[in-house]
């Protein structure tokens, strides 16, 4: 294949991705609004994919947004819209909108206005670009996700405080001890009194439904390192379980030939055996790693949950002197 022209300067340029536009309405799938992404837009995007999946940046009826496409079961595309996005546009499911898109190169990450001009007001641009992509990226995410214009404020101010390594906030004493709300249709416990979710029953024999038996090997063995570590309430999801003692703590999910394992962690713990950090918020990082061995069922394994644990506890909140 010949390589384009140079520009003439001296070398070549990727040409700037091109905005695509579409209007779709917004479906449901579970409790996780989406619209369908056409086609043609999947195809003249592929080259910016990573595995499958393509992050975008563009609009929501002319409200800023930043996403990803990814496939479906269905074999069709979509890109889901957070309460975030929906809140910012005043849309909900069954509406139809108008998005304007733009795929982003793997390193690119585009930030909001307000963002950058809050990073530029407080010096710290440097020190956001000096982070890692993926700690970028799901630090934007957590903004992004902001329900109220208030609430994404807050956001900002929380990403400036963890970037000059301020990663403590101060939560109402009430709210340390106040009890879980338990749903009275599906009995799942929840830190937020009637918060949205699937009330649907999972049992845990469906979770490994056509896995190996070695993978449920790897699950019992993590099951019970979690529940030796103290009291643990075990919620079955569709193809997931997770543990929580006064909010959720760890999980895990059976793939085909091994076991991801998942800690809520208040801060990011750098680690080669960890294949994926997200940063929920500054002092929310979900780390997750891959088992493939009882033998990696380790010290290691047992650190992190003694850390998650108390986190489950709700100890981190307990220890900034409320």
């Amino acid at each position: 294949m010949n390589s384009p022209p140079n520009s003439g300067r001296g070398r070549s340029r990727e040409p700037r991705p091109i905005h695509r536009t579409f209007r779709a309405a917004i479906g449901e799938s579970g409790v996780n609004p989406f619209v369908d992404v056409p086609a043609g837009l999947v195809r003249a995007f592929e080259r910016y994919a990573d595995r499958g999946r393509i992050r975008v940046a563009g609009t929501l009826d002319g409200h800023p947004v930043h996403a990803t496409i990814v496939p479906s079961r269905s074999g069709k595309y979509r890109l889901y819209v957070n309460g975030g996005m929906r809140a910012a546009a005043g849309v909900d499911v069954g509406d139809r909108v108008a998005l304007k898109l733009r795929p982003l190169r793997r390193d690119e990450v585009d930030l909001p206005r307000d963002l950058a001009t809050a990073l530029r007001q407080a010096s710290l641009r440097h020190r956001f670009d000096a982070l890692s992509v993926s700690h970028r990226r799901e630090l934007l995410r957590s903004i992004e996700d902001a329900r109220s214009a208030g609430n994404r404020t807050t956001r900002i101010e929380r990403t400036l405080r963890h970037l000059q390594g301020d990663t403590t906030q101060r939560p109402k004493p009430a709210l340390i001890d106040r009890p879980l709300w338990i749903c009275p249709k599906c009995g799942h416990p929840f830190v937020t009194r009637n918060m949205h979710h699937s009330c649907t029953r999972h049992e845990l024999g469906g979770v490994f439904r056509g896995k190996s038996e070695h993978v449920r090997a790897l699950f019992d063995r993590f099951r019970a390192m979690v529940e030796a570590r103290g009291p643990t309430t075990m919620i079955v999801y569709r193809d997931r379980v997770g543990f929580m003692v006064k909010v959720r703590c760890c999980g895990a999910v059976p793939r085909k030939d091994h076991l991801e394992i998942g800690f809520w962690f208040t801060e990011r713990v750098e680690d080669p055996r960890f294949s994926k950090i997200e940063t929920i918020a500054t002092n929310a990082h979900v780390h997750r790693a891959k088992i493939r061995d009882l033998a990696e069922l380790d010290d290691d394994v047992s650190r992190w949950i003694d850390r998650a644990y108390r986190v489950g506890c709700r100890e981190h909140l307990r220890n900034r002197g409320v």
